[in-house]
């Protein structure tokens, strides 16, 4: 499936409250607009949901490869994303400004961001005065590796009001900063999690 340019959600756009559940989400696309699968402007229960190769192109905003949030108390939980990609923010998830969520027993596996400065977060992004909890996730060969100041190889959160990861596991996730996490600014906290043979590329 393939969004129009400026809109977003290459497979489900949802300004009403919704539940996805058990279902796969592989090889969507869009261009120029937010999430590569999913965009969620209303509140709404993802739970045990894969997506796979999802992806983003353009220049206007191409935040989340998999899934974009736009509304708070946005839960994903028992989700595989493997190979979702963006250009812009967030290979797998991303969580704009404003809004809160949670995230939960989930695994990112070699998702990816090819932004070229530092604000890229290879599996997940997010945004400035955003609110997120990741908490019992596997992060494994995500990257922010695209040359330039890539940061957060699985997690970059920007000026959050509170990013609290928490029961995690992070191995092999690569970004010029920041090989698995990059905390650029606001008031957040890591929690008994195991960071393991990750890189920063200077």
């Amino acid at each position: 499936n393939v969004w129009q340019p400026g809109y977003g959600g290459g497979a489900i756009y949802n300004s009403m409250p919704y539940d996805c559940l058990n279902s796969t989400f592989v090889s969507n696309h869009t261009f120029d607009a937010p999430a590569g699968a999913l965009c969620r402007l209303a509140p709404s229960t993802i739970s045990n949901c894969t997506f796979i190769g999802n992806y983003l192109e353009g220049n206007n905003n191409p935040a989340g490869g998999a899934i974009a949030n736009f509304v708070s108390d946005a839960g994903v939980s028992h989700g595989t994303f493997i190979g979702n990609t963006t250009v812009d923010r967030g290979g797998a998830l991303y969580f704009a400004a404003g809004n809160t969520g949670t995230v939960s027993h989930c695994t990112f596996t070699s998702n990816w961001s090819t932004r070229l400065d530092a604000y890229a977060g290879g599996a997940m992004y997010a945004d400035g005065g955003s609110s997120a909890t990741v908490a019992n996730c596997v992060f494994i060969g995500n990257w922010a590796t695209n040359g330039g100041g890539s940061g957060g190889g699985a997690i970059f959160s920007y000026a959050a009001t509170g990013t609290k990861v928490k029961n995690c596991l992070f191995r092999q996730n690569q970004a010029r900063y920041g090989g698995a996490v990059y905390f650029y600014s606001g008031q957040s906290r890591l929690d008994n999690c195991t960071l393991y043979a990750n890189t920063s590329l200077v």
